[in-house]
């Protein structure tokens, strides 16, 4: 085998011991949302898990009481 040949061979090795790109593109952690602005009141800011975690609190305290709760939507207003 010559010289020239070898190299060749293992020039072709090495690039087949690359990740392919759909490897690579699998190493990559997806993007998550922490959280999101709902509203602006004054110079306050009013996260969704904020809302959320009050409306979970209403929800709560009123579970014991018959009744009938309003709507979500009135409920996060």
């Amino acid at each position: 085998m010559s010289v020239k040949s070898k190299f060749l061979f293992l020039g072709l090795a090495m690039i087949g011991c690359l990740p392919s790109p759909s490897v690579r593109a699998q190493n990559t952690q997806p993007s998550v949302a922490i959280d999101s602005i709902i509203a602006v009141i004054d110079e306050d800011v009013i996260l969704r898990s904020e809302l959320e975690k009050a409306v979970s609190n209403i929800k709560a305290q009123y579970a014991k009481q018959e009744g009938q709760l309003p709507p979500e939507y009135i409920l996060q207003k």
